[in-house]
């Protein structure tokens, strides 16, 4: 409500006034609208007015809501409907539906159950990221998860025979659900456009454009000026952090050094011990070093008796030094004369 009459508007992100949407009831000092949800939902709503005398505000006011649904709804009709096991709903499009193409928006966790060629086969909404407008699908019964961005077109080789069977387009996200566009079609994959060497990877990335870490699909050596990319969200949110001169940078990542008897290696802009080192750490190969080779034990006893027979050796010179010494104190005797 409102102390005077005016006219406002409402969005799921904060933005300028013209680009809200009018509730259903307004221009008075009362203002409503009534939002259906079909699955399990939270977030919040951005509202923002304008009175009679044209004076808008700047500033949002901020509504946090959360729909708890459970559907119970348990029908299909021989041209495509829905059912619900659970809490989400399934559509099940006919074949006909598909080649002409069908659409629908859905919801996250939302399943869409379809047949290929007689194959059965499930596309799933595995989330929905309304900030950014990407759309996280699943579709299995060989599972292929990937995400879609707005505009962009997906196409799968379902039955792995070299030909395109399935077609997916996202055409946009509207208050938690993503529009989409589904077909089946039948075209050759192009000779050569995967190489047999080229592998495709998921990974995080971000560029120049960016102001935060995105998650797709990498081809081959696709590469432009500025782009980076990274195994994990960890990785990718650090380095971004320091592109963007949020963080201080500390080091570079994967560069190793010495510090003591630890080796550290630069992670996610902070240095790691990666290994401890019992015998020190080299600062010029940047690897602990090598155990100390210690000389080969000579037999303990062994030891022993070359001791004794030394001691032997030198008790019996001594004995004949004496001896000696004893005989020539005799021979150097006067004789007694008779």
């Amino acid at each position: 409500t409102t102390d005077e009459n005016a006219v406002c508007k409402y969005n799921t992100s904060d933005e300028d006034f013209s680009n809200m949407t009018n509730f259903t009831t307004t221009e008075t000092t009362t203002h409503s609208i009534e939002i259906s949800y079909t699955s399990d939902d939270s977030g919040t709503y951005y509202v923002r007015c304008n009175d009679t005398a044209g004076n808008e505000m700047t500033n949002s006011s901020s509504i946090n809501y959360t729909a708890d649904v459970t559907v119970t709804e348990d029908e299909t009709s021989p041209g495509g409907g829905t059912s619900g096991t659970g809490r989400y709903p399934i559509y099940k499009p006919t074949q006909e539906q598909l080649k002409d193409g069908y659409e629908k928006s859905l919801g996250k966790n939302w399943i869409l159950e379809f047949k290929v060629n007689n194959e059965d086969h499930q596309l799933k909404v595995d989330n929905i990221d309304n900030s950014n407008k990407i759309v996280t699908i699943t579709v299995s019964s060989n599972p292929q998860t990937f995400n879609l961005r707005l505009d962009e077109i997906k196409k799968l080789d379902l039955n792995n025979d070299g030909h395109y069977d399935f077609y997916i387009e996202m055409e946009n996200i509207i208050y938690n659900r993503a529009n989409l566009i589904i077909k089946t079609i039948y075209e050759e994959i192009p000779t050569g456009q995967l190489p047999d060497k080229m592998q495709c990877n998921w990974l995080y990335w971000f560029d120049e454009d960016s102001t935060e870490c995105g998650y797709k699909e990498f081809c081959g050596t696709l590469i432009y000026l500025g782009l980076r990319t990274f195994e994990t969200l960890e990785e990718c949110e650090s380095s971004l952090e320091i592109a963007m001169g949020e963080t201080e940078k500390i080091c570079d990542e994967g560069i190793k050094r010495c510090s003591g008897n630890k080796l550290w290696e630069c992670r996610n802009n902070k240095w790691t011990t990666i290994e401890t080192c019992d015998y020190g750490c080299s600062p010029t190969s940047l690897t602990c070093n090598p155990p100390i080779e210690k000389p080969e034990k000579k037999d303990f006893w062994l030891h022993i008796l070359i001791g004794v027979m030394v001691l032997v050796v030198i008790a019996v010179l001594i004995e004949t030094g004496k001896v000696k010494k004893k005989l020539k104190a005799e021979k150097s005797k006067p004789k007694k004369k008779n």
